[in-house]
Protein backbone atom coordinates (compact mmCIF):
# COMPACT_ATOMS: atom_id res chain seq x y z
CA UNK A 1 0.00 0.00 0.00
CA UNK A 2 2.68 2.16 0.34
CA UNK A 3 3.82 1.68 -2.38
CA UNK A 4 1.10 2.58 -4.63
CA UNK A 5 1.03 5.74 -2.19
CA UNK A 6 4.58 6.45 -2.84
CA UNK A 7 3.78 6.06 -6.67
CA UNK A 8 0.60 8.46 -6.53
CA UNK A 9 2.89 10.70 -5.02
CA UNK A 10 5.20 10.84 -7.24
CA UNK A 11 2.76 11.31 -10.16
CA UNK A 12 0.55 14.12 -9.42
CA UNK A 13 1.32 15.66 -5.59
CA UNK A 14 -0.98 17.76 -5.29
CA UNK A 15 -4.35 15.77 -5.93
CA UNK A 16 -2.47 13.35 -3.07
CA UNK A 17 -2.39 16.17 -0.72
CA UNK A 18 -5.77 16.90 -0.93
CA UNK A 19 -6.87 13.29 -0.76
CA UNK A 20 -4.62 13.12 2.36
CA UNK A 21 -6.01 16.23 3.78
CA UNK A 22 -9.60 15.35 3.33
CA UNK A 23 -9.38 12.07 5.03
CA UNK A 24 -7.67 13.93 8.09
CA UNK A 25 -10.55 16.21 8.17
CA UNK A 26 -13.14 13.59 8.44
CA UNK A 27 -11.41 11.70 10.43
CA UNK A 28 -11.38 14.55 13.28
CA UNK A 29 -15.12 15.53 12.57
CA UNK A 30 -15.90 11.64 13.41
CA UNK A 31 -14.39 11.85 15.96
CA UNK A 32 -15.72 14.66 17.98
CA UNK A 33 -19.19 13.57 16.98
CA UNK A 34 -19.89 16.39 13.91
CA UNK A 35 -22.09 14.59 11.32
CA UNK A 36 -22.16 15.48 7.84
CA UNK A 37 -24.74 18.15 8.49
CA UNK A 38 -24.53 21.03 11.41
CA UNK A 39 -26.65 20.89 14.20
CA UNK A 40 -28.73 24.36 14.78
CA UNK A 41 -30.21 24.47 17.73
CA UNK A 42 -33.43 26.65 17.99
CA UNK A 43 -35.16 27.73 20.79
CA UNK A 44 -38.79 26.25 22.22
CA UNK A 45 -41.90 27.53 21.52
CA UNK A 46 -43.96 29.00 24.06
CA UNK A 47 -46.95 26.99 23.89
CA UNK A 48 -48.54 28.84 27.13
CA UNK A 49 -51.97 30.18 26.51
CA UNK A 50 -52.22 34.07 27.16
CA UNK A 51 -53.92 35.24 30.15
CA UNK A 52 -57.62 36.27 29.51
CA UNK A 53 -58.80 39.91 28.74
CA UNK A 54 -60.88 41.68 31.44
CA UNK A 55 -64.07 42.95 30.58
CA UNK A 56 -65.19 46.16 31.18
CA UNK A 57 -67.62 46.78 34.16
CA UNK A 58 -69.85 49.02 32.08
CA UNK A 59 -72.11 47.14 29.31
CA UNK A 60 -72.50 48.63 26.15
CA UNK A 61 -75.71 48.88 23.88
CA UNK A 62 -75.80 47.16 20.51
CA UNK A 63 -75.42 49.29 17.82
CA UNK A 64 -73.83 51.97 19.51
CA UNK A 65 -69.58 53.10 20.05
CA UNK A 66 -67.99 52.82 23.36
CA UNK A 67 -66.28 55.93 24.03
CA UNK A 68 -62.33 56.24 23.38
CA UNK A 69 -59.48 58.17 24.72
CA UNK A 70 -60.57 60.70 22.47
CA UNK A 71 -63.45 61.50 24.10
CA UNK A 72 -61.83 63.77 26.85
CA UNK A 73 -60.82 66.24 24.03
CA UNK A 74 -63.33 68.82 23.60
CA UNK A 75 -65.38 69.02 20.16
CA UNK A 76 -63.76 71.63 18.01
CA UNK A 77 -66.07 73.71 15.77
CA UNK A 78 -65.41 73.35 11.89
CA UNK A 79 -62.95 75.18 10.44
CA UNK A 80 -64.31 77.55 7.59
CA UNK A 81 -61.69 79.66 5.33
CA UNK A 82 -63.07 83.83 5.13
CA UNK A 83 -62.83 84.89 1.89
CA UNK A 84 -62.60 88.08 2.89
CA UNK A 85 -59.07 90.29 1.13
CA UNK A 86 -58.10 86.65 0.96
CA UNK A 87 -57.41 84.75 -2.81
CA UNK A 88 -59.57 81.85 -3.52
CA UNK A 89 -57.37 78.99 -3.32
CA UNK A 90 -59.26 77.32 -5.56
CA UNK A 91 -58.72 79.43 -8.75
CA UNK A 92 -55.25 79.80 -10.14
CA UNK A 93 -53.29 82.83 -9.36
CA UNK A 94 -51.87 83.41 -13.18
CA UNK A 95 -55.57 84.15 -15.02
CA UNK A 96 -55.56 82.85 -18.54
CA UNK A 97 -54.97 85.81 -21.53
CA UNK A 98 -58.79 86.33 -22.42
CA UNK A 99 -58.40 85.49 -26.24
CA UNK A 100 -60.78 88.84 -28.52
CA UNK A 101 -62.41 86.76 -31.12
CA UNK A 102 -61.60 90.08 -33.21
CA UNK A 103 -57.73 90.48 -32.63
CA UNK A 104 -56.48 90.41 -35.58
CA UNK A 105 -54.04 87.04 -37.17
CA UNK A 106 -50.13 87.85 -37.34
CA UNK A 107 -49.82 85.55 -40.48
CA UNK A 108 -46.27 84.12 -39.72
CA UNK A 109 -44.08 84.77 -42.57
CA UNK A 110 -41.32 87.03 -43.55
CA UNK A 111 -41.67 90.14 -45.22
CA UNK A 112 -39.85 91.34 -48.00
CA UNK A 113 -40.25 93.50 -51.02
CA UNK A 114 -42.88 96.39 -50.93
CA UNK A 115 -44.07 94.50 -47.56
CA UNK A 116 -41.81 95.93 -45.62
CA UNK A 117 -43.95 99.29 -46.35
CA UNK A 118 -47.53 100.09 -44.98
CA UNK A 119 -49.41 102.06 -48.01
CA UNK A 120 -48.93 104.90 -45.55
CA UNK A 121 -45.80 105.43 -45.48
CA UNK A 122 -45.24 105.54 -49.53
CA UNK A 123 -46.00 108.79 -51.45
CA UNK A 124 -47.66 108.05 -54.97
CA UNK A 125 -45.24 110.01 -57.42
CA UNK A 126 -46.84 109.23 -60.97
CA UNK A 127 -48.31 106.91 -63.03
CA UNK A 128 -47.31 105.66 -66.49
CA UNK A 129 -49.32 103.67 -69.24
CA UNK A 130 -46.97 101.31 -70.74
CA UNK A 131 -47.90 97.99 -73.25
CA UNK A 132 -47.64 95.25 -70.19
CA UNK A 133 -50.65 97.51 -68.66
CA UNK A 134 -50.28 100.21 -65.75
CA UNK A 135 -47.37 101.02 -63.38
CA UNK A 136 -47.19 103.43 -60.55
CA UNK A 137 -43.93 104.99 -59.04
CA UNK A 138 -44.17 105.59 -55.25
CA UNK A 139 -41.47 107.33 -52.97
CA UNK A 140 -40.66 106.14 -49.17
CA UNK A 141 -39.71 109.11 -46.86
CA UNK A 142 -36.49 108.93 -47.93
CA UNK A 143 -37.37 109.54 -51.32
CA UNK A 144 -36.07 106.67 -52.70
CA UNK A 145 -38.46 105.51 -55.86
CA UNK A 146 -39.82 102.22 -56.17
CA UNK A 147 -42.10 100.86 -59.04
CA UNK A 148 -45.59 99.36 -58.04
CA UNK A 149 -47.53 96.95 -60.78
CA UNK A 150 -50.98 95.05 -60.05
CA UNK A 151 -50.72 92.33 -58.04
CA UNK A 152 -47.89 93.63 -55.99
CA UNK A 153 -47.83 92.68 -51.69
CA UNK A 154 -47.82 95.73 -49.96
CA UNK A 155 -47.56 96.34 -46.42
CA UNK A 156 -48.08 93.51 -43.99
CA UNK A 157 -51.68 92.14 -46.02
CA UNK A 158 -52.15 94.56 -48.80
CA UNK A 159 -52.34 93.87 -52.71
CA UNK A 160 -52.74 96.06 -55.52
CA UNK A 161 -55.84 95.22 -57.02
CA UNK A 162 -56.17 98.58 -59.26
CA UNK A 163 -53.80 101.24 -61.10
CA UNK A 164 -56.18 104.07 -61.90
CA UNK A 165 -55.42 107.33 -64.15
CA UNK A 166 -55.06 108.59 -60.89
CA UNK A 167 -54.90 106.67 -57.77
CA UNK A 168 -53.69 103.36 -56.66
CA UNK A 169 -56.26 100.97 -54.86
CA UNK A 170 -54.51 98.77 -52.23
CA UNK A 171 -56.89 95.89 -50.80
CA UNK A 172 -55.68 94.37 -47.12
CA UNK A 173 -57.18 91.40 -46.04
CA UNK A 174 -57.09 90.70 -42.42
CA UNK A 175 -57.95 87.56 -40.41
CA UNK A 176 -59.45 87.71 -36.83
CA UNK A 177 -59.29 84.69 -34.19
CA UNK A 178 -62.94 84.45 -34.86
CA UNK A 179 -62.43 83.14 -38.40
CA UNK A 180 -63.57 86.49 -40.06
CA UNK A 181 -62.23 88.05 -42.91
CA UNK A 182 -61.75 91.96 -43.14
CA UNK A 183 -61.17 93.80 -46.17
CA UNK A 184 -60.06 97.31 -46.32
CA UNK A 185 -59.67 99.60 -49.27
CA UNK A 186 -56.48 101.91 -49.48
CA UNK A 187 -56.27 104.35 -52.22
CA UNK A 188 -53.46 106.48 -52.91
CA UNK A 189 -53.78 109.38 -55.08
CA UNK A 190 -51.96 111.27 -57.07
CA UNK A 191 -50.41 114.98 -56.05
CA UNK A 192 -51.27 117.48 -58.62
CA UNK A 193 -48.54 120.05 -58.71
CA UNK A 194 -48.70 122.40 -56.63
CA UNK A 195 -50.48 120.28 -53.97
CA UNK A 196 -49.09 119.55 -50.48
CA UNK A 197 -47.51 116.50 -50.12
Amino acid sequence: MQRAEEKQKMVNPVSFFIQKTYVSVWALCISFGVSGAYAVETPALNTATPPPVEQSATAVAPGTVEPGPDALIPASPPYEYQLSSRPDPFKPFIAPKAVDANELVDMERELTGMQLFEPGQLTLVAIMDTPGGRVAMVEDVTKKGYMLKEGILVGRYGEVTEIKRDQVVVTETAHTRGGEEIKTVVAMKLKRDGEGR
